[in-house]
């Protein structure tokens, strides 16, 4: 099973291998990313190659998220 999130850059346009930058991932399943916490280190793919890993800085639930601005 594959948990999917659509994935954007912050502060890029893009990342070429080897670059690193915060981005921000919006599950299309949220209930599947629940267990995740801030330190949690993830794989992402988008081939069934994986194309990078990621460390978790935080988590805001779809609530908090409305909240926050």
């Amino acid at each position: 099973m594959l948990d999917i999130a659509l994935v954007w850059v912050e502060i890029a346009g893009a990342l070429s291998p080897g670059d690193r930058a915060p981005v921000r991932l919006l599950p299309l399943a949220p209930e599947r990313w629940r267990h995740l916490a801030p330190g949690d280190l993830i794989t992402m793919y988008e081939t069934s190659v994986a194309g990078g890993t990621a460390k978790v800085l935080e988590v805001q639930t779809p609530s908090e998220a409305d909240h926050s601005g």
